[in-house]
């Protein structure tokens, strides 16, 4: 995949040098579970933030960087939320499943339409991300993912007034439906969907729930896929909205 990574990192330094100096540019990198979307979106933004500095740019004189890595894993819902269920069991076994994240709060932090909240919610955050950059702009914050407590981590992520190129990973970005995921899908630039064979993405999925603790064994984790995983990842494929570009996930060998 490093030829992969620093073509589409060479894709973005060219849209970055093509931007108005007060614009952003937006990207929604997913895939269903198990396709690499974590690791497409750091191995580029850091390539990004390297090229960028050599080029000689104004952020580049700062040492600062001009790429930033948002997960949509920090819009979970909290484990004391999902307790709140009605089937409190099948909403903890399903997490990771649309329903289990919290779309509003993601469209919060990045500033699309909140088509299921109150309006002054809305108007206070809409298209943060798409204001002019100005002396004026301020720091914008979201949450990450603590794998080690399972839950999120509030104002974790911090995307400052030089961070001109946002990459947002995550399985249900491409969503055309329910509300208000469409929103969110059409606030990017560029929607990037990662394809792998299902069978790939089982085996990874199943040997990163090992590794996490998710499951005691592999064959375990091979189960929680074929019961949740497997089961969003179909959800993901007949319900996503066409990607401007198509990135194919290829399986590295040792992997």
């Amino acid at each position: 995949m490093e030829a992969t990574y620093e073509d589409l990192a060479g894709h973005l330094v060219s849209k970055l040098k093509s931007l108005p100096s007060d614009s952003r540019y937006l990207v929604a990198v997913s895939g269903i579970p198990g396709s690499g979307k974590t690791t497409l979106a750091n191995e580029v933004g850091t390539r990004v933030n390297v090229r960028w500095k050599r080029e000689g740019t104004d952020a580049a004189a700062a040492g600062q960087d001009v790429a930033i890595v948002m997960p949509m894993d920090g819009f979970h819902l909290t484990r004391a939320q999902l307790d709140a269920f009605e089937n409190r069991e099948e909403a903890h076994h399903r997490r990771g499943a649309h329903w289990t994240f919290d779309p509003d709060g993601t469209c919060s932090s990045l500033g699309c339409p909140l088509l299921n909240s109150q309006p002054t919610r809305s108007s206070a955050v809409n298209l943060l991300l798409r204001r002019p950059l100005t002396s004026e702009t301020v720091t914008i914050t979201g949450p990450s993912f603590d794998h080690a407590v399972k839950d999120p981590v509030e104002h974790d992520i911090k995307i400052e007034p030089h961070h001109k190129l946002i990459i947002v990973e995550g399985i249900y970005l491409h969503l055309s439906h329910p509300d208000p995921w469409p929103g969110l899908a059409d606030l990017f630039d560029g929607r990037w969907f990662i394809t792998v064979d299902l069978a790939v993405a089982r085996e990874r999925v199943a040997r990163r729930h090992v590794r996490t603790g998710l499951t005691s064994t592999y064959e375990l984790g091979l189960h929680r896929f074929d019961t949740n995983d497997g089961l969003n990842a179909q959800f993901i494929l007949d319900n996503r909205m066409p990607a401007t570009r198509e990135i194919v996930s290829v399986q590295e060998q040792g992997i």
